[in-house]
């Protein structure tokens, strides 16, 4: 009960991140969000990337979604990188 509530009351923006990123196995970055959600034929801009990096932040904080360690991925890169660690939320957000 306590985990739909959480998440029926999140943004448009925040449940669009939080379903995409149940999509991904592992670890994923802002531009795997992106490509999913910013087309580039769409004409898609900078603001779409920080509403959806504003977006993860959110979540972070809400301890939906957590930084990920690079190492653990396997695949070196600069790029931050998030995980779901909460496998509930990531059923019930699948749905």
């Amino acid at each position: 009960g306590r985990t739909i509530c959480l998440l029926e009351s999140l943004d448009p923006i925040q449940a669009a991140v939080l379903k995409m990123g149940t999509a991904f196995e592992g670890n994923f970055t802002l531009l795997d969000l992106a490509a999913s959600r910013c087309s580039q034929w769409s004409g898609a801009t900078y603001f779409d990337l920080l509403r959806l990096f504003r977006a993860t932040q959110k979540l972070i904080e809400m301890d939906i979604l957590a930084l990920a360690d690079p190492s653990e991925s396997g695949v070196p890169s600069d790029t931050q990188q998030f995980l779901m660690r909460n496998g509930l939320i990531r059923t019930v957000g699948a749905a």
